[in-house]
Protein backbone atom coordinates (compact mmCIF):
# COMPACT_ATOMS: atom_id res chain seq x y z
CA UNK A 1 0.00 0.00 0.00
CA UNK A 2 1.35 3.59 -0.94
CA UNK A 3 0.93 6.33 1.67
CA UNK A 4 1.04 9.92 0.06
CA UNK A 5 2.31 12.65 2.58
CA UNK A 6 0.30 15.87 2.61
CA UNK A 7 0.84 19.31 3.96
CA UNK A 8 -2.64 21.01 5.57
CA UNK A 9 -1.09 25.01 5.67
CA UNK A 10 -3.23 27.36 7.34
CA UNK A 11 -0.69 30.09 6.20
CA UNK A 12 0.09 31.18 9.69
CA UNK A 13 1.76 34.69 10.39
CA UNK A 14 3.93 35.25 13.38
CA UNK A 15 3.87 38.01 15.62
CA UNK A 16 4.86 41.52 13.04
CA UNK A 17 4.47 39.38 10.19
CA UNK A 18 2.74 40.90 6.66
CA UNK A 19 0.64 38.82 5.00
CA UNK A 20 2.69 38.98 1.43
CA UNK A 21 5.44 37.35 3.75
CA UNK A 22 3.30 34.45 4.83
CA UNK A 23 2.20 33.72 1.35
CA UNK A 24 5.26 33.86 -0.03
CA UNK A 25 6.37 31.33 2.93
CA UNK A 26 3.64 29.19 1.83
CA UNK A 27 4.26 29.08 -1.64
CA UNK A 28 7.79 28.11 -0.54
CA UNK A 29 6.88 25.37 1.62
CA UNK A 30 4.63 24.07 -1.40
CA UNK A 31 8.02 23.98 -3.69
CA UNK A 32 9.94 22.30 -1.01
CA UNK A 33 7.16 19.53 -0.42
CA UNK A 34 7.09 18.85 -4.02
CA UNK A 35 11.08 18.74 -4.10
CA UNK A 36 10.66 16.21 -1.20
CA UNK A 37 8.03 13.83 -2.57
CA UNK A 38 4.60 14.93 -1.22
CA UNK A 39 1.56 14.35 -2.88
CA UNK A 40 -0.52 17.13 -1.68
CA UNK A 41 -0.56 20.60 -0.68
CA UNK A 42 -3.58 22.25 1.14
CA UNK A 43 -4.63 25.85 2.46
CA UNK A 44 -7.89 26.43 4.64
CA UNK A 45 -9.74 29.33 4.64
CA UNK A 46 -10.09 31.40 7.36
CA UNK A 47 -10.59 35.03 8.01
CA UNK A 48 -8.61 36.36 10.83
CA UNK A 49 -6.19 38.55 9.54
CA UNK A 50 -4.00 39.07 12.72
CA UNK A 51 -3.21 35.24 12.39
CA UNK A 52 -3.65 34.04 9.23
CA UNK A 53 -3.01 34.85 5.32
CA UNK A 54 -5.44 32.74 3.76
CA UNK A 55 -9.05 34.38 3.50
CA UNK A 56 -8.70 32.84 -0.19
CA UNK A 57 -7.58 29.68 -0.77
CA UNK A 58 -8.81 29.67 -4.08
CA UNK A 59 -5.91 32.24 -5.68
CA UNK A 60 -3.55 30.52 -3.00
CA UNK A 61 -4.37 27.71 -5.40
CA UNK A 62 -3.50 29.31 -8.58
CA UNK A 63 0.06 30.60 -7.24
CA UNK A 64 1.24 27.40 -5.61
CA UNK A 65 -0.25 25.33 -8.50
CA UNK A 66 1.72 27.89 -11.03
CA UNK A 67 4.62 27.57 -9.74
CA UNK A 68 4.90 23.67 -8.70
CA UNK A 69 4.80 20.66 -11.30
CA UNK A 70 3.28 17.49 -9.96
CA UNK A 71 1.96 18.50 -6.56
CA UNK A 72 -1.79 17.90 -6.09
CA UNK A 73 -3.24 21.42 -4.94
CA UNK A 74 -6.52 22.27 -2.83
CA UNK A 75 -8.64 23.98 -0.22
CA UNK A 76 -8.65 21.98 3.10
CA UNK A 77 -11.15 23.76 2.96
CA UNK A 78 -13.40 26.27 1.57
CA UNK A 79 -16.01 26.97 3.99
CA UNK A 80 -19.07 26.76 1.87
CA UNK A 81 -21.71 28.86 4.02
CA UNK A 82 -19.45 31.91 2.65
CA UNK A 83 -20.26 31.52 -1.16
CA UNK A 84 -22.64 30.83 -3.44
CA UNK A 85 -21.53 26.87 -4.85
CA UNK A 86 -22.02 27.72 -8.46
CA UNK A 87 -19.29 30.37 -7.86
CA UNK A 88 -17.05 28.01 -6.07
CA UNK A 89 -18.02 25.30 -8.84
CA UNK A 90 -16.94 27.61 -11.60
CA UNK A 91 -13.88 28.98 -9.61
CA UNK A 92 -12.48 25.06 -9.01
CA UNK A 93 -13.49 24.33 -12.96
CA UNK A 94 -11.32 27.02 -14.07
CA UNK A 95 -8.55 25.68 -11.92
CA UNK A 96 -8.97 22.26 -12.89
CA UNK A 97 -8.63 23.64 -16.51
CA UNK A 98 -5.35 25.26 -15.67
CA UNK A 99 -3.93 22.17 -13.75
CA UNK A 100 -5.60 19.37 -14.85
CA UNK A 101 -5.61 16.49 -12.38
CA UNK A 102 -3.77 18.29 -9.63
CA UNK A 103 -6.91 20.17 -8.25
CA UNK A 104 -8.53 19.69 -5.11
CA UNK A 105 -11.80 21.07 -3.58
CA UNK A 106 -12.47 20.41 0.23
CA UNK A 107 -15.78 22.40 1.56
CA UNK A 108 -16.00 22.65 5.66
CA UNK A 109 -18.73 23.17 6.93
CA UNK A 110 -17.62 25.51 10.28
CA UNK A 111 -17.08 29.48 10.06
CA UNK A 112 -13.19 29.82 9.86
CA UNK A 113 -14.07 33.32 11.38
CA UNK A 114 -15.51 35.15 13.92
CA UNK A 115 -19.02 36.50 14.30
CA UNK A 116 -18.67 39.84 13.08
CA UNK A 117 -16.66 38.96 10.08
CA UNK A 118 -18.95 35.84 9.02
CA UNK A 119 -21.97 37.78 9.42
CA UNK A 120 -20.35 40.40 6.90
CA UNK A 121 -19.30 37.05 4.66
CA UNK A 122 -22.64 35.52 4.68
CA UNK A 123 -24.97 34.91 1.75
CA UNK A 124 -28.34 33.35 1.67
CA UNK A 125 -29.00 31.34 4.63
CA UNK A 126 -28.78 27.83 3.48
CA UNK A 127 -28.11 24.60 5.40
CA UNK A 128 -24.46 23.54 4.60
CA UNK A 129 -26.11 19.95 3.23
CA UNK A 130 -28.12 21.65 0.90
CA UNK A 131 -25.30 23.60 0.01
CA UNK A 132 -23.27 20.60 -1.14
CA UNK A 133 -25.53 18.99 -2.79
CA UNK A 134 -25.73 22.26 -5.10
CA UNK A 135 -22.01 22.31 -5.26
CA UNK A 136 -22.06 18.67 -6.19
CA UNK A 137 -24.80 19.20 -9.26
CA UNK A 138 -22.81 22.41 -10.05
CA UNK A 139 -19.79 20.49 -10.52
CA UNK A 140 -21.47 17.91 -13.04
CA UNK A 141 -22.98 20.37 -15.22
CA UNK A 142 -19.99 22.20 -15.48
CA UNK A 143 -18.26 19.15 -15.94
CA UNK A 144 -15.18 19.61 -13.47
CA UNK A 145 -12.43 17.23 -12.64
CA UNK A 146 -11.31 18.37 -9.60
CA UNK A 147 -11.52 16.07 -6.61
CA UNK A 148 -14.19 16.56 -4.12
CA UNK A 149 -13.31 16.52 -0.50
CA UNK A 150 -16.03 16.89 2.46
CA UNK A 151 -14.22 17.91 5.65
CA UNK A 152 -15.77 17.22 8.68
CA UNK A 153 -15.79 15.46 12.48
CA UNK A 154 -19.87 14.20 12.68
CA UNK A 155 -21.35 10.58 10.61
CA UNK A 156 -23.82 13.21 9.16
CA UNK A 157 -20.81 14.72 7.42
CA UNK A 158 -19.25 11.63 6.41
CA UNK A 159 -22.71 9.78 5.28
CA UNK A 160 -23.20 13.23 3.26
CA UNK A 161 -20.00 12.64 1.64
CA UNK A 162 -20.85 9.27 0.62
CA UNK A 163 -23.99 9.61 -0.92
CA UNK A 164 -22.42 12.31 -3.28
CA UNK A 165 -19.58 9.97 -4.30
CA UNK A 166 -17.04 12.47 -2.45
CA UNK A 167 -13.66 11.90 -0.63
CA UNK A 168 -14.23 12.80 3.07
CA UNK A 169 -11.66 13.44 5.28
CA UNK A 170 -12.30 13.47 9.34
CA UNK A 171 -11.37 16.18 11.43
CA UNK A 172 -12.21 14.38 14.32
CA UNK A 173 -9.78 14.71 16.97
CA UNK A 174 -11.62 12.65 20.01
CA UNK A 175 -10.47 9.39 17.78
CA UNK A 176 -14.47 8.99 17.58
CA UNK A 177 -14.72 6.61 14.42
CA UNK A 178 -18.28 6.79 14.12
CA UNK A 179 -17.63 9.21 11.34
CA UNK A 180 -15.37 6.77 9.48
CA UNK A 181 -17.52 3.92 9.99
CA UNK A 182 -20.15 5.75 8.77
CA UNK A 183 -18.79 6.80 5.30
CA UNK A 184 -16.95 3.32 4.92
CA UNK A 185 -20.58 1.53 5.71
CA UNK A 186 -22.04 3.87 3.29
CA UNK A 187 -19.47 4.14 0.11
CA UNK A 188 -18.80 0.33 0.53
CA UNK A 189 -19.01 -0.34 -3.34
CA UNK A 190 -19.18 2.94 -4.66
CA UNK A 191 -16.97 4.59 -6.63
CA UNK A 192 -15.48 8.16 -6.62
CA UNK A 193 -17.01 10.50 -8.80
CA UNK A 194 -13.78 12.17 -8.78
CA UNK A 195 -10.54 10.73 -9.57
CA UNK A 196 -7.78 9.99 -6.61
Amino acid sequence: MTVHLSVLDPVPMSLGQRPRDALRAAVHLAQTAEQCGYHRVWYAEHHLPAATACAAPAVLVATVAAATDRLRVGSGGVVLRHHAPWHVAETFTALDALYPGRIDLGVAGGIGADEDTARRLEGRAVPHPQRLEELDGALRALGAGVQGWVLGASARSAEQAAALGWHYGSGNVTGDPAPLQAYRARHSGRRHRHPT
